[in-house]
């Protein structure tokens, strides 16, 4: 695949509203969504849906990043962690069985520094970044997390333009993360990063 038709999809997923970032090259659009799931809904019903919105966005060849679960959510201190990590199993699953191709995870962290240049950045520091710094309006904290996870993507794999060092940093860190998947993408599409 050449870089200049990739597509950078990143996804913050959440029971209530999973956040999408896409990065199309080949078509030069952007766009950033959340696909709210219905709170009346019970747990399964809220995470069928945010499923499947997802899987109806994901092509063919699409890079996706992941938000990896903190640790946090791990132990359950930020609440439906058991829920999320049932959703991000299913898609871990299904993604590159539609892509053909692994996906990328990001750490909190990294997506939080890489965004605003600080590891430590709350949602609103990360939604104003998007908005200020990298110029894409988004309507909430989750698709800011979901437009920063496809720059993270797309500054990986298809750099355009050099990025400043804070930056820089986080995207080596992500690098160091996704190591050998990474690797594995470079060779089988044939081209430098």
């Amino acid at each position: 695949m050449k870089a200049d038709a990739m597509r950078f999809i990143g996804l913050d997923i959440s029971l209530a509203r999973p956040g999408v970032g896409i990065i199309d090259l080949g078509r030069n659009e952007t766009a950033s969504l959340s696909l709210p799931t219905k709170p009346d809904k019970t747990s399964w019903e809220r995470q069928k849906i945010g499923v499947e919105g997802v899987l109806n966005i994901i092509q063919p060849g699409d890079v996706v990043v992941f938000e990896d679960i903190s640790r946090a959510a791990l132990y359950g201190v930020l609440g439906n962690a058991a829920d999320r990590l049932e959703m991000m199993g299913y898609l871990k699953h299904s993604i590159p069985k539609i892509t053909g191709i692994p996906f990328l995870l990001a750490e909190p962290n990294i997506l939080k520094g890489f965004a605003t240049g600080k590891a430590s950045a709350d949602k609103k520091e990360v939604r104003v970044a998007i908005r200020d710094f990298w110029g894409m309006p988004v309507a909430n904290g989750d698709e800011a997390d979901g437009f920063t996870l496809a720059l993270l993507g797309r500054h990986t794999l298809a750099p355009a333009e050099e990025l400043d060092a804070k930056r820089s940093k986080f995207r080596e860190k992500f690098k160091a993360y996704n190591g050998r998947f990474l690797t594995e993408m470079q060779q089988s599409w044939n081209f430098r990063n």
